[in-house]
Formats: C-alpha cells, structure tokens, sequence
C-alpha cells in the first residue's frame, strides 16, 4: 500500500470529539488554569496576541497562528492583549478512549482528579512527519482562507449525515492548511520554558483560596528564592508573583459577587483575602467601584 493511501486510510477515521468546540474572545492578561488534554487539541489565534505554554516551552501567538496540542501535554493560553480565538477537539483515528468513558476530555491540574494516560487518544504515525506540539503562523493570504473554513465549520451543525460529511471534510481542509509547513512563518522566536514557572503557578492555581499562601511559601516549595520567583512571572507573564495570586483571586471575588449572597466579608475569605478593607481596597483599585456596587450593577444587568 503507498504512503498516501495509507494516510488516507488512517485519517478516514478521524474524529471531531463532540461538544469541543470553541469561539470566543478573551480579555487582556486573562490566564487559563493549567491542564491536559485525552485528545489532540486545534487552536488558531485570529485576533490579538498571547502564549500558549507547555512545561517546558513558549508558543507565541498572534493572527494567523495555530497550534495542535498532543494529549498528555501539560499547557495553560495566556492572553497578552485581548485575543480571539477557535478551538477543535480531535482524535486522528477515532479510537480515544476518554470520549466514551469521561465526561470531559481534560484534567485541571489543580483539581484532584489524577490524569489517565491509558485512556488517551493515539498519535498519528511517525511516518507523517508532524512534531508536536505543532505551531505555525500563516501568511495574510491564507490566514484569509482558514478563517474563511474555520467560520463554514462552525456554522456547519452536523445534525444530518450530509452536513456530517461536510463538516468532517471543513475540518480535513482546515488541518491540511494548518500543516502546511512550506509556508511557514514563525513570529517570534519560541523560548524553552523554564519549569519551576510552571510548577509555581500550578501551586497558585490551586491554593490562591487558602489567606496563608505567600509567594515565600511557594519559593520554598521549589526551592528558589521569593526574588527568583518574581523574576521568573515576570519574565513569563509581565506580572510579578503576588499580582498572579491578587489576580487570580480578585477574578473569583467577582465571580462570587454576581452569583453568590455571601456577604463582602465572606467573600473576601473565600476568595484568599484575610483582611476584607484590603480586599475591598484592591478591589476598588481593580474595578474602579466597591465590591458592594460591583454585585449591585451585576445583578441588575442580569435582570
């Protein structure tokens, strides 16, 4: 059998998992909480620029950029400036096993659900010649045309066998396109990572509700000093440690008050804060108003 019926042979049983795909836009300095992935996942930036981080990697991103991640990577997408982005969940041969026995296909490594390596999805043969994770960045042209298969995609609802079939051959175009290597742009230059950052944050994803957690407590865990810390997110993420954490717990806050009746002090313990005029104090400085007229102008935009 040649090398191109046997590609097109495996690939005939591609498989887009259902209920995983995404459009939407994300906000400036909006952080994604570290996680894996069962099955191999398509992400094209089509507006704004960001990272997309993997244990020991960098992929910076901008119009035109996509990228595939394996399963089993450990990766987090960290907005630099307000991005637009589309995201497909796939498994090249249909055969993964997290789609038939888990009710989603990915693990937050915060939570304490452990990850199950058995269950994920297959490579692709090694005769295809595709590193992963995969990242590119098109030029103006063909970006032009990705977004076009990209919008025909996700307009395309696969409730009857022919819209099936075409929605399955969108996707077949959008990934040929994508690994078009011949055509590749790379912008910047990717950097390894270093991997106590990811370790930190992981740490900080998971305990910034705990008052007691300190960026002291966090370098000891590691190992480093409060200062190499520091120095570490900022060079990652243009914020320092403690900005992470004030961060990450001042977007639960507001999360708590538009859904939540807890009252401003409970709040503030939930969220991470053992001090509520602190809180409220950072909290004003974040939103321009008080935790109290936040909740007040929320749920009255919700009626």
């Amino acid at each position: 059998m040649s090398a191109q019926n046997t590609l097109l042979k495996q690939f005939g049983t591609l498989n887009i998992t259902p209920g995983t795909i995404y459009h939407g836009s994300w906000g400036s300095g909006q952080v994604e909480r570290n996680r894996r992935i069962y099955d191999y996942e398509f992400v094209c930036f089509s507006g704004g620029n960001g990272r997309l981080i993997t244990s020991d990697t960098t992929y910076y991103c901008r119009a035109g950029t996509v990228i595939i991640v394996p399963p089993r990577t450990v990766h987090c997408t960290i907005a630099d400036s307000a991005v637009e982005r589309w995201c497909i969940h796939f498994d090249w041969y249909g055969n993964c096993r997290a789609h038939r026995e888990k009710e989603r296909i990915w693990v937050f490594l915060d939570e304490e659900e452990s990850f199950e390596p058995e269950l994920a999805a297959a490579p692709p043969a090694e005769s295809f010649g595709i590193v992963f994770p995969f990242h590119n960045t098109l030029h103006e042209k063909e970006r032009s045309i990705l977004l076009n298969l990209l919008e025909r995609f996700f307009n395309t609802v696969p409730d009857t066998l022919p819209d099936l079939l075409r929605r399955r051959g969108l996707f077949l175009e959008i990934l040929a396109l994508a690994l078009k290597r011949e055509k590749q742009q790379v912008f910047p230059v990717n950097e390894k990572l270093n991997p106590r950052f990811f370790q930190a944050k992981s740490i900080m994803d998971a305990s910034f509700q705990n008052p007691r957690l300190t960026i002291r407590l966090v370098a000891e865990r590691l190992r480093i000093t409060p200062n190499h810390l520091t120095k570490l997110f900022r060079h990652e993420m243009g914020m320092s440690a403690l900005d992470y954490v004030q961060n990450l717990r001042l977007r639960y806050a507001a999360e708590l008050l538009r859904e939540n009746s807890l009252n401003i002090q409970e709040i503030a313990l939930e969220s991470g804060f053992e001090d509520p005029n602190y809180f409220t104090r950072l909290f004003r400085q974040r939103h321009g108003m008080t935790p109290t007229r936040f909740r007040r102008i929320s749920q009255t935009a919700e009626i």
